[in-house]
């Protein structure tokens, strides 16, 4: 999820907290691969982590190695090579809660929960307030439906120093307490989220929340913020089509789909939202074509392609 790239760049600060004995600055031998990593010179700060490297490392150094170069082949694109870093640094160091938070994360963003849960799980029974391991478990209890749950790991995670201040977990925790019907304390978070960001995604969850608060002419104007700071958001579009036919505006919605058809012609949404202001408005011949075009998306578009053809069996049904 979005939060998890919250997380990632969070956990980055670890690495770059210098080493003290005695109360006088020690040599730290990850200087030079940290300053690469700080730089974004990512592939070659893994390049220079090699195993022989790691192993000449003082032993109190090793586990931050290890975490070191699982995070420089992540940062790099290189997920799979990524994954075998963190899991053998893991299991040389399972006590190491960055290698432990890397890992989770990885296998989180995935689609891993069933691998991520326990490590998280993990990590906030040696520490219950560790903002890095509640979010995770929030986001993974909330996939799960577990929203009460999810509720409580948010609010832990955001109660620790700098993590209210941040946008997308703001953003998150009020979609989640909008699952939860709580609507006035979600418009609150993503009103915090978006003096955070102004960004297209806060805007559309915060649009939701308004109408879901029955403020129909807010959501209209929070989505077109959205489309004013990014024209190419086709979530944006889609959203406000649907809208509109629901509240009976074929005319608009129509008009909206078409223009999302304009930018995709394969667009299995725009083709329901067309099809059905077209039966709407007993343009038949018409709705039956987009409808069949909305039903053929059933790899893409698998739920809206079932109501699609469920709809057009019924058009069929109604023309015998």
């Amino acid at each position: 999820m979005r939060a998890a790239r919250a997380a990632l760049l969070a956990g980055s600060a670890m690495l770059a907290v210098g080493c003290f004995t005695r109360g006088s600055l020690a040599v730290d031998p990850l200087a030079p691969q940290r300053e690469l990593f700080e730089r974004g010179s990512f592939p070659q700060a893994a390049a220079e982590l090699t195993p022989e490297v790691l192993a000449r490392l003082p032993r109190r150094h090793r586990s931050a190695g290890h975490a070191l170069l699982a995070r420089s082949l992540e940062a790099s694109g290189r997920l799979d090579a990524a994954l075998s870093a963190y899991q053998y640094g893991e299991t040389l160091y399972p006590d190491n809660l960055e290698l432990a938070s890397g890992l989770a994360w990885l296998l989180h963003r995935q689609g891993l929960d069933d691998r991520a849960r326990p490590l998280f799980e993990r990590i906030v029974s040696i520490h219950p307030h560790n903002a890095s391991g509640n979010l995770g478990l929030a986001e993974i209890l909330r996939g799960q439906g577990d929203f009460a749950q999810a509720q409580v790991r948010f609010e832990t995670a955001l109660s620790e120093a700098g993590w209210a201040d941040n946008a997308d977990i703001q953003r998150d925790y009020a979609e989640l307490l909008a699952d939860r019907q709580l609507f006035e304390v979600a418009a609150r978070a993503a009103e915090k989220s978006l003096t955070l960001a102004r960004s297209p995604d806060t805007l559309i969850v915060t649009a939701r929340i308004a109408r879901q608060r029955g403020r129909l002419e807010e959501s209209y104007a929070l989505l077109a913020d959205a489309l004013a700071l990014d024209p190419a958001r086709d979530e944006a579009r889609r959203q406000k089509a649907l809208w509109l036919l629901e509240d009976g505006r074929l005319a608009d919605a129509t008009a909206e789909a078409e223009s999302l058809l304009a930018r995709g012609p394969g667009d299995a949404l725009a083709h329901w939202v067309r099809g059905v202001a077209r039966a709407r408005s007993g343009d038949f011949p018409g709705a039956r074509a987009d409808l069949g075009a909305a039903a053929a998306k059933r790899r893409d578009s698998p739920f809206i392609a079932r109501a699609a053809l469920a709809f057009l069996q019924e058009l069929h049904a109604a023309a015998d």
